[in-house]
């Protein structure tokens, strides 16, 4: 099973995380490292109606990664 969404808090991750483990799945985390100034400049490219304001991506951008790591996933991928 994929669940697919930007999860930048770990409350909203918390609850799919433990749902998983209960039914036996194996959790991988997927965290894109991409610098704000790309993620900025793509979301300008969008249409307006799909554009993401600009204090949510920075609000986003503050990202732990370090929470990631102890929230119990068996693992990690980062792409670059």
């Amino acid at each position: 099973m994929v669940f697919d969404a930007t999860n930048t808090n770990s409350k909203n991750r918390k609850p799919i995380l433990k749902i998983a483990k209960e039914v036996g799945c194996k959790t991988t985390a997927v965290v894109f490292l991409i610098p704000v100034q790309t993620c900025i400049k793509r979301n300008l490219k969008r249409s307006k109606e799909r554009q993401v304001s600009l204090e949510i991506i920075l609000k986003m951008s503050k990202f732990n990664l370090d929470k990631v790591q102890a929230e119990g996933f068996d693992e990690i991928k980062y792409i670059k």
